[in-house]
Formats: structure tokens, C-alpha cells, sequence
């Protein structure tokens, strides 16, 4: 796809960083959120980072666009805050207002790195910015979504396999511990003295449904 000026929808955007990141690239970027709070943050972010980012408020069900107004439209960690039969209805509108591509992402909720990330960003985040949809969690099947809103799916997979420096026992099961002891193996017998490199070569190692089951998210981008 080659757009000379992109249009970008962030949908449930939260602090819209990575549109604010996008629109140093040439994006002409959006971020939608039904939090007052979230948006007032992401323009105080985007002020602060001396960016720009349109914002607009509504609800991921009836979204504030007219049909195919962006080329490309998003959303990093909203669809497991929504009951199933909410999920396929903002996959809809996300197709609605989309022309071209779609990519979604959620996190892997039984993965020990999100359960361990998860812990420490609640300890720090104000209380003002938390709103009550975030406390509740969902399992989000992205395939059968996309197949409900018409999509073709164009690639799948998971990111961020190599845990954080340290997983509280708590978060391991029998199954995730083994896991993650091949991989710190894996690593120490691959080690190139680069970290990325290592990285890389033991996420190639992984099958695509230990990707899926211990890796930190899931995605699929996806075509109308």
C-alpha cells in the first residue's frame, strides 16, 4: 500500500503513543478513546513530545467516522477489555471505517511476561487514568474475528518471547517454566554477544503456538 499521506486510526488508544511515534513518519494519525482521561493524557504526551495527534471521544461499537475514511486503522490491547459479542462488533466498525488494512493486537493473557508486566504497570499507573473496562479481561480469538468482519488475514503472529529479567514463581505453571528454561538455555548456547541477534534466533526457534501461549502479544494484520 502506498499512500503519499496516510491516514491512521488508533482505536481505543489510551495514550496514542505509537501514533504520536507513527506521525513523525509522515502519518496523519487519530486516536479514538471512550476515556476523557486517556485522550486529556495523549495531547498532554503529544505536547510534551512536541507532536501532533488528532483525538476524538467514542465508543469502539458506534465510531465517530464516516465509511473508509482511514487507510489503515489499529488497536493495541482494547478487544480483551470487551465481552465477546462486544469484540466482533468493534472489529465491524474497525472495517467500517477502514480502506485498506487492519492490524490487531491483544495480549496473551495466561503468558507469564504479560501477568509479570501487567503486575508492575498497575503498581505505577494513577488512578485517575485507570477506568472501570480495564479491570475486566476477556480471551479474544483474532482468527474468528476476522472472519466475522470479512477480513483476509495477511500475516499472524506473536511478539516478545524472551521474558523480563525476573517472573515471579506465581506466574509460572509446570508448562511455562519448562519453556522458559529452554529458552534461557537456548540463549546461553547461542549468545553472540548481541542481544537482538540472540533474540531473534530463538523466537525463529519457537513454534508459532509457544509464540502464541507464553509470548507477551498477538496479532493479525489484516486486509478488507
Amino acid at each position: 500500500m502506498r499512500v503519499d499521506h496516510p491516514c491512521l486510526l488508533e482505536v481505543g488508544c489510551g495514550t496514542a503513543l505509537t501514533s504520536q511515534i507513527l506521525g513523525e513518519f509522515g502519518w496523519r494519525t487519530t486516536g479514538v478513546d471512550v476515556a476523557t482521561c486517556a485522550l486529556k493524557f495523549a495531547r498532554e504526551l503529544a505536547s510534551d513530545l512536541g507532536r501532533r495527534i488528532d483525538t476524538a471521544i467514542g465508543s469502539t461499537l458506534t465510531l465517530p467516522f464516516a465509511n473508509d475514511t482511514f487507510d489503515v486503522t489499529f488497536s493495541l490491547g482494547m478487544l480483551e477489555h470487551q465481552p465477546p459479542d462486544r469484540q466482533a462488533v468493534a472489529v465491524c466498525e474497525m472495517a467500517r471505517v477502514t480502506k485498506h488494512l487492519m492490524v490487531l493486537s491483544v495480549p496473551n493473557l495466561d503468558s507469564p511476561i504479560y501477568k509479570a508486566m501487567e503486575e508492575g504497570e498497575w503498581s505505577q499507573v494513577s488512578e485517575d487514568l485507570v477506568y472501570p473496562e480495564e479491570s475486566t479481561l476477556y480471551s479474544v480469538d483474532l482468527h474468528n474475528l476476522a472472519a466475522f468482519a470479512n477480513l483476509k488475514i495477511g500475516e499472524s503472529a506473536a511478539l516478545h518471547i524472551v521474558p523480563p529479567r525476573r517472573i515471579e514463581k506465581r506466574h509460572l505453571s509446570i508448562d511455562s517454566d519448562a519453556f522458559f528454561r529452554r529458552v534461557i538455555d537456548s540463549a546461553l548456547k547461542s549468545w553472540s554477544g548481541n542481544t537482538m541477534e540472540t533474540w531473534i534466533h530463538i523466537e525463529r526457534q519457537c513454534s508459532l503456538n509457544d509464540r502464541r501461549r507464553f509470548g507477551w502479544f498477538s496479532y493479525i494484520v489484516c486486509w478488507k
